[in-house]
């Protein structure tokens, strides 16, 4: 199976942290495509232990999109931190500019492999291409 010459993310040079380019056809599909690429950047995978499902109502109210992006996957980044639990699948039953409210199906245990210190605002913003395509770059403090 080959790759997607476009994928939806992908790591980016960064001098001191991570970067992470996003892209999306709408914004459901730029935060999924977010937590995805924030797990592969934390090299997440499954312990030797038996895993077993999880589930996770999200319900986030922010000032403006990109934080909304943050305090998102800052939401992610915790439960992986204290439950060591990763997510694949993402229903919104609301998603706009200033709010999120889904249900996240995932597994643990799941340690990370690479430690994710926090999701910053640097240079933060996202944009909307002449096709209507959401992109972002998010930079992670290690």
């Amino acid at each position: 199976m080959s790759e997607s010459p476009n994928p939806p993310y992908r790591e980016v040079e960064h001098t001191a942290d991570l970067g992470l380019y996003v892209s999306g056809a709408n914004l459901e599909a730029l935060f999924a495509n977010a937590a995805r690429g924030m797990y592969a950047l934390m090299r997440c995978a499954p312990a030797q232990e038996p895993r077993h499902a999880v589930r996770r109502e999200v319900s986030l109210t922010a000032f403006d999109a990109e934080t909304l992006l943050v305090d998102w996957l800052d939401e992610l980044l915790y439960a992986n931190e204290t439950q060591h639990e990763v997510y694949s699948r993402f229903a919104f039953a609301v998603i706009d500019a200033t709010h999120i409210e889904a249900t996240l199906e995932g597994e643990a245990p799941h340690p990370a492999g690479r430690g994710i210190k926090a999701v910053t605002f640097a240079g933060l913003r996202i944009d909307r291409t002449l096709a209507g395509k959401y992109e972002t770059t998010i930079t992670f403090d290690v």
